[in-house]
């Protein structure tokens, strides 16, 4: 599991972007993206998902996010992520 926080920006996405590189090349049975303590996901720093999108499935590897709030499910619908994705139970 990656626990994100704060704001994912273009700015801030880099940081956040390593963090799930990290996490997939240790061939996780699923990618589980925690989105509960983000504050504020742009267009520029969902980037990051997109990145991790086109590489887990590669490898066999869902990816998984939980405790997205109202705001970031909102950029990952517009950007249409939604059908890419998998949400956990509490989302």
């Amino acid at each position: 599991m990656v626990r994100l926080r704060g704001e994912i920006t273009a700015r801030t996405g880099k940081q956040a972007g390593r963090r799930l590189t990290a996490a997939l090349a240790t061939g996780p049975p699923a990618l589980e993206i925690d989105l509960a303590r983000v504050t504020l996901l742009t267009r520029d720093g969902a980037q990051v998902l997109f990145d991790a999108l086109r590489t887990a499935p590669s490898h066999g590897i869902p990816v998984i996010v939980s405790h997205a709030r109202p705001q970031a499910r909102a950029t990952l619908r517009t950007l249409g992520l939604d059908g890419l994705l998998r949400y956990g139970e509490a989302d």
